[in-house]
């Protein structure tokens, strides 16, 4: 920055001129009873009180509209990682009575698999069952368990170890306290970069014309339908599970869809579809335990079909 342009900042008053608020609107789709439906709220506050309107969030001074936009998501659904596309930009200067809005409207597509599935699958009595609280994890528990863990992997699944070693590896240094930095790098840095070069190998590597076969798309049907096997079979089984349990210990057959492992969405699935008939009713945490097992006996079979194959 020259001398001359950084005279002209120090002389800069932003104050002197008018600011519109900006504010990103949610057009949330999902599938019920095998119709298109779009989430709306009914406003509690004044302006427009008892109305029904698009869920929306104020932009923040650091934050961009995609960030709000998932920030906003994540409130009003309980749900990360969904797919957000830029629709439209409203700024009609009469359309908020209390000062200029410009609100910069965001589609998106919740996960249309699970729930229906899992109102098919369970009764009302059954997804109004509250578990009691988990019982406190100390500190020594989660340093032993990713260390107990990876030993078990070795010398059980040793063709899992490069993805089980990895799951276990950053759990350790999360919960040792002492790699705070490491962890950190981990958790975004890093995660960012792999995340990058994996789509960029991938990406690169694969024609069209090799792609978009008939087997390709064999695949693709054939995983949704084991993602609808996974979920309908953790329901069922949490549901006879229940038969052999006494009242009072019984557990919510929400949780059972969280076996899949798709974290943290598939829990945090369970515990939005336990609010929507309880409010009280969280199932955020108990329903991160099967998820993360998923995970792990994912990452378990495929070790050992690793191993058969190789």
């Amino acid at each position: 920055m020259t001398s001359s342009e950084q005279e002209f900042l120090n002389n800069y008053h932003p104050e002197d001129y008018e600011k519109p608020s900006v504010a990103v609107d949610l057009l949330v789709f999902t599938i019920e009873e095998a119709a298109l439906k779009l989430v709306m709220i009914r406003r509690e506050e004044m302006p427009f009180q008892n109305k029904l309107a698009l869920p929306g969030v104020f932009v923040n001074i650091r934050e961009s509209l995609e960030e709000a936009a998932y920030r906003g998501i994540e409130e009003e659904t309980g749900l990360t990682d969904i797919y957000l596309e830029q629709l439209y930009t409203w700024g009609d200067l009469e359309r908020d009575p209390r000062m200029r809005i410009i609100s910069v409207s965001y589609m998106a597509l919740v996960p249309v698999i699970q729930p229906p599935l899992m109102r098919l699958l369970t009764t009302k009595k059954e997804r109004l069952i509250k578990m009691k609280p988990a019982r406190h994890v100390s500190q020594t528990e989660r340093i032993i368990f990713p260390i107990v863990g990876l030993l078990l992997t070795t010398f059980i699944v040793p063709s899992g170890l490069p993805l089980l070693g990895m799951l276990f590896f950053g759990n350790l240094l999360k919960e040792s306290t002492k790699t705070t930095r490491l962890a950190k790098t981990a958790g975004s840095a890093l995660n960012d970069i792999v995340v990058m070069l994996l789509g960029l190998t991938v990406g690169c590597s694969t024609q069209a014309d090799v792609f978009l076969t008939r087997d390709t798309i064999f695949i693709f049907l054939l995983g949704a339908l084991s993602f609808i096997i996974a979920t309908a079979s953790g329901v069922l089984f949490v549901k006879v599970f229940n038969l052999l349990l006494p009242e009072g210990k019984k557990i919510n057959p929400l949780i059972g869809n969280a076996g899949v492992s798709a974290v943290p969405m598939a829990a945090r699935i369970s515990n939005k579809l336990g609010l929507q008939y309880d409010s009280s009713n969280y199932l955020l945490m108990h329903a991160m335990g099967p998820n993360v097992a998923g995970v792990i006996g994912s990452a378990v079979a495929a070790g050992v079909l690793l191993g058969f194959l190789s």
